[in-house]
């Protein structure tokens, strides 16, 4: 009798110890929410101290800002939900203020002489004003130039970068150019595309193919393309197909 249960007590842990190495920790929240993996099925679960709170879920995205945590989740159906901080399901995640005392800055693009140049200006502590050239893009060619809200000018300050949970690409120099509109990447050449446009600091571009979202798509094959709620954004293909996207262009279809 001791033998057996020697032996199923063995058997237990190497089951227990079998089953841990099959999930991997991908993250873990304030108040103590694991989020785990599994290696083999892909499938994700929540637990804390020990208990399983959701299991079989197909995506979990952190929402952590502003001294609050949520969940954004897309359950076995790829059904979207947030749970807030408690583990209670809620529409929207409630976040806290920033200081205000952070750098502001102000962009702006001048022409001088064959140039555009592209100056920055800290306008909160830079008590002497210093205004520096920080990029110039040759104006050959060029029929416009505009940062993403379609003028010469951009403000933004530290609080705008602060736990984002899609790129911000208000920075980012566009220009128009033999009936295209190009993105000027940081090594100077440029991606152009048939439309771009700014939807929640994110730039949505369009060609022959279809629409995508700029760094984050794997292609511009999708037929519609919502703006991103948080860490998912609702896509449609041309066949009909649909579901969500998340941050790094993973695609999760409605079943």
């Amino acid at each position: 009798m001791r033998i057996s249960l020697i032996i199923g007590l063995i058997c237990y842990l190497a089951a227990s110890i079998s089953a841990q190495t099959k999930d991997s920790l991908l993250f873990q929240t304030f108040k103590g929410y694991k989020v785990y993996q599994n290696l083999e099925t892909g499938l994700l679960h929540i637990a804390q101290n020990g208990i399983v709170k959701r299991k079989n879920l197909n995506y979990v995205g952190r929402l952590n800002g502003h001294g609050a945590d949520y969940l954004q989740i897309l359950d076995s159906k790829n059904n979207a939900y947030i749970l807030n901080d408690n583990f209670q399901k809620v529409d929207a995640p409630t976040f806290y203020g920033l200081c205000g005392t952070v750098p502001h800055y102000e962009l702006k693009i001048i022409e001088r002489g064959d140039y555009f140049v592209i100056m920055e200006d800290e306008t909160f502590y830079d008590n002497e004003n210093k205004i520096p050239a920080i990029d110039s893009i040759l104006k050959e060619g060029i029929t416009d130039i505009y940062f993403p809200n379609k003028t010469k000018v951009v403000h933004y300050t530290s609080n705008d970068f602060y736990d984002n949970h899609t790129p911000i690409f208000f920075k980012t120099i566009l220009i128009e150019k033999n009936g295209k509109t190009g993105i000027v990447k940081a090594d100077k050449t440029v991606d152009f595309y048939d439309e771009v446009v700014s939807q929640g600091n994110l730039l949505k571009v369009k060609n022959k193919k279809g629409w995508g979202y700029y760094t984050i798509t794997k292609s511009t094959k999708y037929k519609n393309l919502e703006p991103f709620n948080y860490t998912l954004a609702q896509f449609e293909l041309k066949n009909g197909e649909t579901g969500y996207i998340d941050t790094k262009g993973n695609e999760y279809y409605k079943r």
